[in-house]
Formats: C-alpha cells, structure tokens, sequence
C-alpha cells in the first residue's frame, strides 16, 4: 500500500492543524486504490489475504458477513420471476423435491401446492383420471362453492365493519360512563377477552372463502384461492393413499344384491359384468340381464328379458352419446339394448352359429367370437359410399377382391352389419380384446393371434400355453391370457416372446385383468380368477412379477353379509401364505369329496383331469354340493381362519345357498374388484376401505 493511504490511528485531541486534512485526503482514494490493488492479484493470493482480514474481524462481524455472502450467493426466482415462469421451473421436479420445495416458506409452499403441479404428477404416474366427472364437478360444484365463498366474504366484511363501529360506539360513550372500581358500570363497556373469542369465530367461520383453514389437512376443493379449484395435491395423496392399501390388503368386503334386497339377484349362476364407477351390469343362466346402482347396490330397473339362453356376455357405455349394452347368449344372438330405459333397440338372432361366448365393441365396430371357431366385425354406424373408412377390405361385402371399387358401385351398409368374418382358430374363440385398429383373441386351440381390424389380416400368431385359453388381455404391446393349464402368462406382441408366467392357482383361469396405472412399461398389475375359486393379485417388482394378496369368494360373501346384516367392521387381516394354503386345502378336500359323492359314470365338468383343455361353452349345469356336506367343509375352512387369524368369531354359515363358487368373470378398477361366480350373488372388494376421503375422491380415478 501507498505510504499517503496507510491507516492512521486516531489518538484524541492534536492541535496539529494539518491532521483532517490528512485523513480526509485518505478517505478520498483509499476505496478506489485499494479495489484497485486487490484485484491486480492473482484470484488464490486475493483469496488469502481476505481471509486473513476476516479471521481479524469480532465474531458478530464475521457472522454478519456470512450471512450477506450466502444471502448474495442464492436468488429466489419464486420472488423475482412471473408466477407462469416459476409454476413452469417447478413442474419439472420429482415428488421428493415438490415436497420439500413445499417446507421453504409460506410462498413457497403455496406455489408447491399448485394444483396444476400435481395434475402433471398425477399424469405422470400413468394414473387415468375420470374426465367426465372432472368436468361435471367443475361444471356443477365449483361455481356454487364460488358463490358460497363469496358470499362468506361479503358477510365477513359486514362483519368487520359492526365490530369496529361497536368500538367507536364505546369509545364514545366510555367518555361520560362513571368508573366504579376502576370498571365501567355501562353495559357498552369494551371486554377484550370477549373480542378476541368473537373475533376467533369469525375466522372459523369466514376464513374458508380467504384464507387456508388447515392447508397441512386437504380436502377436495383447494382453500387456499380466492377462486376454488379442483385440489389436485388432494386427489393424488388419495391416489396414492389407494395404492398402499391394495399393496397392505386394507379392504372392506360387500356383495351385490344388497342382504335386505336379496330377492332382487339373479336366480341362477352369474357368468358376466362389467362395471362403471356409478352402475354394475350383469349376465346370467337365468336368461336375464340387471342393471345395478354400484352404491346401493340396487336394483335399478326391470330385469332385461330377451334372451332364450344364458347371457354369457355383456358390454355396456352409459354416457349419453352411448347409452348402450349389447349382451352375447348361448342361443347364438346378439341383442342391442338402450341403457337408460332397458329398450331392445336391435337384435342379431344368428349372429353366430353357436354360442357367442364374448363381444366388445367401440364407437365403430362391434366384434363377437363364438364356439364355431369364428371371429366376426361388425360396424356400429351407418355407412355411406363416399365415406373414407369405407370397408372396401371387407371380404363379406365383397367376396371378389378387387384393388379399388368405384363409388357407384358401393352400397349404404346399415349399422349391425357383417363386414369381416376372422377364420384361423380350430376350436371354440373363447376371448377377445380389441385395442385400436386390432383384435387379440384366446382360443381353445392354445394359441393367440392377433387381428386387423379393418383387414381381417392375422398378424401374428401365438403358441405357449399347454392347454386351452380361457381369457385374454390386450393394450397394443402386452397380452395377458389365463388358460386351463392353470397358469397366467404375458407375452409381447411385437416378437411374440412370453416374458412371464404366473403360478399359483389350482384350476382353470377363468378371467384376467391387467391394468398399466404407474408403469408406462407394459401391465403393473393383474388380477385373475379361477375356478378354484380364488382370485389373486399379481405386482409388478422390478421386471418380475410377484404374488400378492389371494382373495376366496366364499370367504368374501360370508364376510360381506356378516358386515351388512350385524355392523360395519373393519377388513380382519389377511390370513398369511400358509394360513390361505391350509384354507385351500380344505376347499379342495371338499370338491374331492363332492366329485366323489356324484353317480359312478360321469365325469364332473369341473375335473380339472377331463380330456377337453377348455370346455367350449360355459358349463350348462351347475356342481351342487349337498347342503350338509357343503356347511361341514365351509365350517371347517372357516375353522381355520378363526383358529389362525383370531378375525372371525364363528363359523360363517353355508356360502352360495350350497353352491360351487368356480369365478366366471372379474373386473377391477382402481378402488375395486367385483367378481361372479356360480353363486346367484357377485362380491366385491372395495380398497377405499370405508375412509371418507377416499370415498370422496375415488369417483375421479379411472
């Protein structure tokens, strides 16, 4: 340093006359000379030699100082960028950051909670939301709940306004009341204490249209806006909340019909549903189809009667531009019903030769598959000549081929016309799946193939179950099928590779399900049902699939009518591996001792030893067990789940009415599975597991 810019000591009073000129000639260029000097160094000797000015410095200096230098260091964006800048930086975080984004500060934690953020986790957890209720509920209920909030507001201002003219009131009055005791003898006298009490109700009361009442508690609609909105960080920690139950086996049981409207059930085995999230459709021997309220688990209307067989399968779209079911029978037709009134809008007598034993259709097409080893497409629209989805491929149409067909040549084709008849398979097509402009189907023959749509072209075919297949699942990349060979096995279609098979149950598989939801990498969770009764769950760990929980109908039935008929109780807990092998052994100590009470000579259709690897057509006739013998094995079953799980106070009493309980068809959704079975009542499981938010909330998942 320069000898004029060295520090002086001040040393008090001097009468030397040239000392404040001095110092006020080194203030003047000390900053600018020694900025200048510091930065000439080389950035390693700088460093150093501000460290060892700061270690010279008092402590609170040096904290001080830290505290502008990490202050310097670090810029919140969510302070100094547009709201729609920060909401796009942070909807490129993972959950563990959002959440720990969300515990900052208060601004923070109000932007963490964007529900526009959590509607992008949702959709990247691969989870489907409900968009028709989405949109009721933002149709419907919002806009009351804005006018409740403001109307709230408006009170709360009224509110405000009484309380501070009370005051003035008293203040006023205060001036000429006489004090007694140092208090006021006047009844407008102001109580503190009373204030802060009305003025804490009037939060209690006012604060759900302004501010947040328990944001750390959410609920469906958001609280925190002056304006409400749909609470998505709501509906995904009640998504996720969900999963975890399905993942610990928390459920609650319940059966349709409800036990106080038994009389409202089929009267015979049930072979088919489907479900929504409102309503239930049924298919049974008794010729009938039933349209259930899920909730209530009633009746909605007349039993559908139409059918001269049994109803073997049914599909159904209640939305309004839909309104439809159309049902498959075992006499061979096909019956087009209106949903909202159960009006037969259209019946296919001979649609097949013999019995259709699945359908499902879309917008377009209609396809069905029967016992006579054919496929059949049919359209659900009219269709005009001049139309560019013309079937001009459609060899019933036009049995000569031919590579371009004028427009004056073509016909109207009405709807619920044959456009494509799918030949390949040598037995009876058991099961079919349409994703897109493709058909997978499951065949007795043991093996799948997979269609065109609009070409009836085979694309590819599918050898690797030992026995007959018995159901099949299709998302446009992974087929999941259940055979009588007893097993559950996944296969890719693009190079027909089975990449999994599930072990475990002791019969045929009747019915599968496969959902993708929280994996965009193919089926992340399968449930199938058996004739042995059973229903299992199936997770994806990884890249190998693992079993989960195994759901027994009859236990399930007795568990839902005990629930419904005495009290509302919690799920007991699942019974271990071993303790759920012992009940299935008694189970199928009871179908020996059936089979073997049953006359010399016939074999029993439910033999899992018989010749045929699946039988063509649901069976005609249903195994009934003597009553005795019946009550005897379940009481022994129950036996022991009582002794091993303590959850069970008695024995249930005898499932079914004396019923087999073989599964014929399931169907799970993200809250539920509601299965059916020879038994005249369907039983499901609900993972809601009777929480009221979740109860709340599950209406919007798909």
């Amino acid at each position: 340093m320069q000898p004029d810019t060295v520090f002086r000591m001040d040393e008090g009073y001097s009468e030397s006359p040239n000392v404040e000129e001095d110092t006020s000639f080194a203030r003047q260029g000390s900053d600018t000379a020694f900025s200048n000097w510091l930065m000439q160094l080389p950035p390693r000797f700088r460093e150093d030699f501000l460290f060892n000015q700061v270690k010279m410095l008092p402590y609170t200096q040096k904290a001080s100082l830290i505290r502008k230098l990490v202050d310097s260091q670090h810029i919140d964006f969510i302070q100094h960028l547009p709201v729609e800048i920060s909401l796009q930086i942070l909807s490129y975080i993972d959950l563990p950051t959002l959440l720990n984004a969300a515990v900052v500060s208060k601004t923070w934690r109000r932007f963490a909670l964007e529900p526009h953020l959590w509607r992008r986790l949702f959709i990247r957890e691969n989870w489907v939301i409900n968009q028709q209720e989405v949109e009721w509920f933002e149709r419907e209920v919002l806009p009351q709940k804005a006018a409740e909030q403001e109307q709230k507001r408006l009170a709360s201002e009224e509110y405000d306004g009484s309380r501070v003219a009370k005051k003035m009131k008293w203040t006023d009055e205060d001036l000429d009341t006489p004090m007694v005791g140092g208090e006021s003898s006047s009844n407008h006298g102001w109580d503190k204490e009373s204030e802060r009490r009305e003025e804490s109700q009037s939060v209690t009361v006012f604060s759900e249209g302004r501010t947040a009442t328990n944001e750390y508690a959410p609920s469906l609609i958001t609280a925190n806006d002056r304006r409400p909105r749909l609470n998505w960080y709501f509906l995904y920690k009640m998504r996720k909340l969900l999963e975890d139950n399905w993942k610990l086996s928390n459920y609650t049981t319940f059966m349709i019909p409800h036990p106080d409207h038994y009389k409202e059930g089929h009267s015979d085995s049930i072979y088919t549903l489907q479900f929504s999230s409102r309503y239930l459709v049924s298919g049974s021997k008794d010729r009938t189809i039933r349209i259930w309220d899920l909730r209530t688990r009633r009746l909605l209307q007349a039993p559908l009667e139409g059918h001269h067989g049994s109803v073997l399968c049914v599909q159904f779209d209640e939305s309004e531009d839909e309104d439809v079911i159309i049902s498959g029978s075992s006499d061979a037709s096909v019956i087009v019903w209106r949903f909202s009134t159960g009006e037969l809008i259209k019946r296919i007598p001979s649609a097949h030769k013999e019995s259709v034993l699945n359908l499902k259709f879309t917008k377009e097409y209609l396809v069905t598959c029967s016992k006579d080893r054919m496929i059949k497409v049919w359209n659900r629209q009219r269709i005009l000549p001049n139309d560019p989805n013309y079937p001009v491929d459609s060899k019933v149409l036009y049995p000569q081929k031919r590579l371009h067909i004028p427009i004056e040549e073509r016909r109207v084709i009405e709807p619920y016309t044959c456009l494509q008849v799918l030949r390949g398979h040598v037995a009876a097509v058991n099961a079919i799946q349409i994703h897109g402009d493709e058909i997978a189907s499951g065949s007795g023959d043991r093996i799948l193939k997979v269609w065109n749509i609009k070409t009836g072209e085979c694309l590819r075919s599918l050898p690797g179950h030992d026995k007959g297949i018995a159901c099949v699942q299709y998302d446009g990349e992974t087929i999941v099928s259940g055979s009588s060979d007893q097993t559950v096995r996944v296969f890719s279609r693009t190079n027909g590779a089975e990449s999994a098979q599930l072990i475990g149950h002791g019969d045929l598989v009747r019915t599968v399900q496969a959902s993708t939801q929280g994996n965009q990498d193919g089926p992340s969770k399968i449930v199938s049902g058996s004739y042995d009764e059973t229903i299992r769950i199936w997770r994806k760990v990884g890249k190998d699939w693992a079993p989960g929980a195994t759901l027994i109908f009859g236990r399930a039935l007795a568990q839902a009518r005990e629930r419904a008929l005495l009290a509302p109780t919690r799920q007991p807990p699942l019974p271990s591996v071993e303790q759920q092998n012992e009940i299935l052994a008694a189970l199928s100590r009871r179908a020996m001792n059936t089979t073997n009470s049953q006359s010399n000579g016939s074999r029993s259709a439910s033999n899992p030893l018989s010749p045929s690897p699946i039988p063509d057509v649901l069976p005609s006739t249903s195994t009934v067990i003597p009553a005795p013998v019946q009550a005897t094995l379940e009481q022994e079953a129950a036996a022991i789940a009582t002794q091993q799980t303590n959850s069970v106070a008695a024995a249930p009493a005898p499932i079914g009415g004396g019923r087999a309980c073989r599964v014929f068809k399931l169907q799970f959704d993200p809250r539920m599975i509601v299965c059916c079975s020879q038994d005249t009542k369907m039983v499901g499981w609900d993972f809601a597991n009777d929480e009221p938010d979740l109860l709340e909330a599950s209406r919007f998942f798909k």
